[in-house]
């Protein structure tokens, strides 16, 4: 009966490891964007910072950028090749920067890794909050120059007075 009972621990152990590890395998690596409003030579720079995490340590990802002019008709845009890129250590990949100058610009990130496809789009205006709503909620990452929360509520309450901790 000992061998018995034995057994079937074993095999219920078997059957929950595996289950678990295709649970695992689907949630798969996360695609990371962020604004990056700058000056350079004094014109408005529309750049996005594109990373992953939930990768495998020391693994090849792919990322390609499309990206399309915010004006009115929407017009021009275009696309990088796709690059190959290498995870760190820990399974994340820190950044791959593209920008736009003078241009406020949509920009739409593929990640393909381990047989999956990941898309994201980001729309950078570098336009400035008008109300502490706009802030909250993880609000104020949209803006790109904010260092938190209460750099932007801030910035907002003083009517721009106090400047953002990274200013445009």
């Amino acid at each position: 009966m000992r061998r018995f009972a034995s057994t079937v621990l074993i095999a219920t152990a078997t059957v929950l490891l595996m289950a678990a590890g295709p649970a695992r395998a689907q949630s798969g690596p996360t695609l990371v964007m962020e604004p990056d409003c700058r000056t350079l030579g004094g014109e408005q720079v529309y750049g996005v910072k594109v990373g992953a995490t939930g990768l495998a340590p020391n693994t090849q990802l792919t990322i390609q950028i499309e990206w399309t002019y915010i004006v009115d008709p929407p017009r021009g845009g275009g696309s990088t090749s796709p690059a190959t890129f290498t995870s760190d250590a820990n399974g994340n990949f820190a950044s791959f920067d593209f920008s736009t100058v003078g241009v406020k610009t949509r920009y739409t990130a593929t990640l393909v890794y381990a047989g999956q496809t990941n898309t994201k789009t980001l729309a950078v205006t570098c336009d400035k909050p008008t109300t502490t709503d706009q802030c909250k909620n993880g609000g104020w990452q949209t803006f790109g120059f904010f260092k938190n929360q209460g750099d932007c509520v801030s910035f907002v309450a003083t009517k721009g007075k106090n400047p953002p901790a990274n200013s445009p």
